[in-house]
């Protein structure tokens, strides 16, 4: 099978470019909720889960359910570590609400466009 830049876009995960700036500001010793506004393929999610104490759980929450599902696979070796919602983080409270939280840790938005969303022909995006 031939892989051109598409199919390798499809068959691999976003890598989040600022990883490190997110740890920065993330304490490693947090074992608290984190709550990923964006959460798009995980990739910022996976970053924290890897670097942060075990205890630390996310609420990873995005409005694009293709995302989401890529997400669902990237992040499944941290099993219950992680809850997902379907959703726009405009509509935090609610889904909070929903999930029965109290209290959150930390917050993480990242408001940039998503690679799949402009690399994948037929996806695109809207506001």
């Amino acid at each position: 099978m031939r892989v051109d830049a598409v199919t390798k876009s499809i068959m691999s995960y976003h890598l989040p470019v600022l990883s490190k700036e997110v740890l920065f500001f993330i304490s490693t010793e947090r074992s608290g909720l984190i709550v990923d506004g964006t959460m798009g393929d995980g990739g910022h999610s996976e970053a924290i889960l890897k670097n942060t104490n075990p205890k630390c759980r996310i609420l990873g929450i995005d409005r694009d359910a293709s995302a989401l599902a890529r997400a669902k696979k990237r992040l499944a070796v941290f099993g219950d570590r992680v809850t997902y919602a379907h959703g726009n983080f405009s509509d935090i409270k609610r889904i909070l609400q929903e999930e029965g939280i109290m209290k959150v840790d930390g917050f993480l938005l990242d408001l940039g466009v998503s690679s799949p969303q402009i690399d994948v022909p037929g996806r695109g995006f809207s506001f």
